[in-house]
């Protein structure tokens, strides 16, 4: 054992020493260990003649068979390991012969070469990744098909009740069909214009060939509707259908009538050129009857007889036009109309009040027009005074002879 340094050159050499470490019972002298900062070197000095080697096994009390550790080796890059505690005894190590440097080669050598990896290193995460997968997959379809099915219901429910609907028309249509003795010719899917203008065409020779009023109701437009109508006309006029000479033309009207065909036509009677109007319908090309009668609640020539004070409408041609007041003083409150019918060369004179609802729609519709057809509902005064052709004007009706 050497010398021990003194405080310099152990500072000098990175040393540094404690005392008070272990003493052998009855001796006073000590043991100074030394240390270098890095922990590479120790030196040990005592003040005895024991040995290290004795003692160390005073203070080491048991460590029992150490067996067969022959090689440890290429353990590099051990840092920080600070504190172990209570290892109380290791008794047997038996078998391990070399430890050496497990690399990423060696691991590729053993395992890499080989087409099939440990089942419970490689098969279980993808065999978890797939069931994620499907199960991902099984939601998709599941809401494809949700949706797929929702959409078909609530489209099978809507065409059932379009079905149903069409049915009901169908059924409905066929029942008046099969009631009527004339029908006019269905409208064809994708007709041209001559298919078009051939059916308006069958309709009116349909109408001009019917020999009593009960034939009308299957050729003419709302039959069910004006069937009072047609039996309070004909119960005041013989029924008479002209004979039909020729049809002249077929023309489609516009604006607030369309869907509505005019047909230009001469007939035997009193006026022979004529005009009718057709309606292009479900069933087909029904015929305006009370357009082409002129339908009014009283014969023309009877209401101007009449001494009765009721209203009644007829279908008119109606004319702005002054004329002395007598039952209407103060001509300026007033507004003057023109009153003729189709047949009749009668004329009236209906006033109304300027201010009022009716005498403005009325001013207006009749504003730079000559003999507008329109539907009037009118009545004597109770008062004439003098004015035995002058009639109070109670409503406008329609601004024309067609009502939809």
């Amino acid at each position: 054992m050497s010398e021990k340094p003194s405080d310099e050159e152990n500072a000098e050499e990175g040393y540094f020493s404690f005392e008070g470490g272990l003493k052998p019972d009855g001796d006073e002298s000590q043991l100074e260990i030394g240390l270098n900062e890095n922990l590479e070197e120790v030196r040990i000095y005592r003040g005895e003649n024991k040995s290290f080697d004795q003692l160390i096994e005073e203070e080491v009390k048991e460590v029992e068979e150490v067996e067969e550790v022959e090689e440890v080796e290429g353990v590099e890059g051990v840092e920080g390991v600070e504190e172990v505690e209570e290892v109380e005894e290791v008794e047997e190590v038996e078998g391990v012969e070399d430890v050496e440097d497990v690399n990423e080669e060696q691991i590729n050598n053993k395992y890499g070469n080989q087409k099939e990896l440990p089942i419970g290193l490689v098969l279980e995460p993808i065999h978890l990744n797939r069931k994620f997968n499907y199960l991902l997959l099984l939601k998709w379809i599941l809401v494809t098909l949700l949706i797929i099915f929702l959409i078909t219901y609530l489209f099978s429910k809507c065409s059932f009740k379009d079905n149903k609907s069409r049915e009901s028309g169908v059924n409905k249509n066929t029942l008046n069909v099969n009631s009527y003795k004339i029908n006019p010719l269905p409208r064809g899917l994708d007709e041209d214009l001559f298919q078009t203008d051939y059916r308006a065409r069958d309709t009116i020779k349909k109408f001009f060939s019917v020999s009593d009023r009960f034939e009308l109701n299957g050729i003419i437009r709302f039959s069910s509707r004006i069937l009072n109508h047609v039996e309070d006309h004909y119960s005041r006029n013989a029924f008479s259908i002209p004979k039909l000479e020729s049809i002249e033309s077929v023309e489609k009207l516009d604006g607030n009538l369309s869907g509505f065909f005019i047909a230009k036509i001469t007939v035997n009677d009193v006026f022979r050129a004529r005009t009718v109007l057709l309606e292009d319908t479900d069933r087909g090309f029904l015929l305006d009857w009370e357009e082409f009668v002129r339908y009014g609640q009283m014969n023309w020539d009877d209401f101007v007889k009449s001494d009765g004070s009721d209203p009644f409408y007829f279908r008119v041609r109606a004319t702005l036009d002054s004329n002395p007041e007598f039952a209407f003083p103060e001509r300026s409150k007033w507004i003057c109309v023109r009153i003729s019918d189709w047949k009749s060369e009668e004329d009236l004179y209906g006033y109304v009040r300027k201010d009022s609802d009716i005498g403005i729609n009325i001013n207006k519709l009749l504003d730079d027009e000559w003999e507008k057809e329109c539907i009037l509902k009118i009545c004597f005064p109770k008062e004439r005074k003098g004015g035995i052709n002058q009639v109070k004007i109670v409503e406008l009706i329609n601004n024309n002879w067609i009502i939809k």
